[in-house]
């Protein structure tokens, strides 16, 4: 295969996306903690910022299966 835009391990690719998707969810959870223990502490209530939840919950969400299916087809699980 030498051709320059073959993909050795296509589903692997799909893993690494999968694993950049679960560290942008990760960074996004801190985020979300650190804006809702700054809000607690001022007395603004729970503090839940629901648009950071959502970013948080779709991209853990999308790098789970991202991971799992590229891991799987790869390996033929």
């Amino acid at each position: 295969m030498d051709d320059p835009t073959h993909i050795e391990h296509p589903f692997l690719v799909l893993a690494w996306i999968g694993a950049g998707a679960l560290l942008f969810a990760g960074v996004e959870w801190v985020s979300l903690y650190k804006r809702m223990s700054r809000r607690m502490a001022r007395g603004g209530g729970d503090g839940l910022d629901l648009e950071t939840l959502r970013l948080a919950a779709l991209f853990t969400g999308v790098g789970l299966i991202a991971v799992v299916v590229g891991f799987a087809l790869e390996f033929g699980l």
